[in-house]
């Protein structure tokens, strides 16, 4: 709607005192401009083309506004899963999934010492009993079970495999030394042997032992073989 071509109306007036036409009455108008002459045939065809440019103006954002306030379509709904079908009537219950195991139970259960102990000692060769009394007589915490402390060994396995090869190493060189490791009589290890390896295992005055508890080493060792070998 455009305001009246022919008549005027003050700058500044009130929106009630301008008057409207719609589309018939302004052709009409456009009609008339161009029967009156060339000045007004020309400032209709402007007119026209006002018009025209305001009409495709106010589609245009009329269809963008439309799309911007047009809500997004919602996403497709996921299909409905069926139900189970029900067993026929005296038919046993489907089974349920079973779960995976948990991985504590899983595992195996861990060796006993005595048990390890025996399996090490039989690997190197060695008697298992001189092993289970090095143990005792060290006495150590987790990562110390045996006492090694001069190379890694983190785990009781480890402590138990490098105390063994020690003990095998050192009849080793006490045989051949000219000593005799084992009592033919009892095949028990002769206490000379037990004090030779103390002596290197534990010996006095060494750097890691500033208490000076070595020097109870071979004592302790002798006793807690001794009561694991009773004499028959």
């Amino acid at each position: 709607m455009i305001q009246g071509v022919s008549e005027f109306v003050p700058f500044g007036a009130p929106e009630s005192q301008v008057r409207r036409i719609d589309g018939k009455g302004f052709s009409a108008i456009l009609d008339s401009l161009a029967a009156r002459g060339p000045v007004d045939a020309g400032l209709a065809e402007v007119l026209h083309g006002s018009l025209r440019v305001k009409l495709l103006e106010a589609l245009s954002q009329a269809g963008r506004a439309s799309q911007l306030s047009a809500p997004p379509p919602a996403p497709p709904s996921p299909p409905a899963r069926a139900a189970p079908a029900a067993p026929p009537p005296g038919a046993a219950p489907a089974p349920l999934p079973s779960a995976k195991p948990d991985a504590a139970t899983d595992a195996p259960t861990p060796k006993s010492e005595e048990t390890l102990i025996r399996e090490v000692a039989q690997r190197e060769g060695i008697d298992a009993r001189f092993l289970q009394a090095l143990r005792r007589a060290e006495n150590g915490g987790p990562g110390r079970e045996f006492g090694v402390l001069s190379v890694p060994a983190p785990t009781y396995g480890d402590q138990a495999r490098v105390a063994a090869e020690t003990v095998r190493r050192n009849a080793e060189r006490f045989e051949r030394s000219g000593g005799q490791v084992v009592d033919p009589e009892s095949g028990r290890y002769t206490e000379e042997f037990i004090r030779f390896f103390s002596s290197r295992y534990a010996p006095v005055g060494a750097t890691n032992d500033p208490a000076g508890l070595n020097r109870y080493h071979a004592r302790n060792l002798v006793r807690a073989y001794a009561q694991l070998t009773p004499k028959a």
